[in-house]
């Protein structure tokens, strides 16, 4: 799915078009291309596309018991505190699908330890990180939750629903057979 999403956004057939900066992150060849991003969990996929230098991150929400068990290798001192005095709902997922998006936008990715920095609070906005000022959009989806990081200025995102159209670009691109799949939401920026 993500790779038919490449294709229909932004025209990439099996990642032809596309090149690898130093730190491993994907980018259009062509010189002013926009940047994307793309992610992927279970059967949800997100694509981003900008001008600008940005993140995505989307997490399918998981089993609290294992949350629990890699915040003790994820969090900051300061974001385990706050999560072990709030550990309800879906924070654990929360923080680590901004730390993600975080990591893809400032082009680092996984290489950067997620424990070496903190996302609080946990909330859409702006605010200074190392790098300096970034803005974060997180958005709850069914089953889901998503991250959105730029860098230096605000991008107000949308969200497209392509799943209406999914089952036809499955089949016109002769990629997967339709019942073989769950068919689950697609969204972009």
């Amino acid at each position: 799915l993500a790779g038919l999403m490449l294709r229909e956004v932004l025209g990439v057939i099996h990642d032809q078009g596309l090149t690898l900066e130093a730190t491993g992150r994907p980018k259009l060849t062509a010189a002013n291309g926009p940047r994307f991003s793309l992610s992927h969990s279970g059967p949800y996929v997100a694509l981003s596309v900008d001008p600008l230098e940005h993140g995505l991150d989307i997490q399918e929400l998981r089993d609290k018991a294992v949350a629990k068990s890699l915040a003790q290798f994820t969090l900051t001192p300061e974001e385990m505190a706050f999560y072990e005095k709030n550990p309800h709902g879906d924070l654990f997922i929360k923080i680590w699908t901004m730390k993600e998006a975080y990591l893809k936008a400032t082009g680092q990715g996984l290489g950067q330890e997620l424990n070496s920095f903190s996302v609080l609070p946990i909330a859409s906005g702006p605010r200074t990180m190392a790098n300096g000022p970034v803005y974060f959009h997180l958005s709850a989806q069914p089953g889901a939750l998503m991250a959105l990081v730029s860098l230096k200025t605000d991008i107000n995102p949308s969200i497209i629903d392509l799943n209406d159209r999914l089952s036809d670009l499955i089949n016109q691109y002769n990629l997967y057979k339709v019942n073989s799949i769950p068919i689950e939401p697609i969204y972009t920026y």
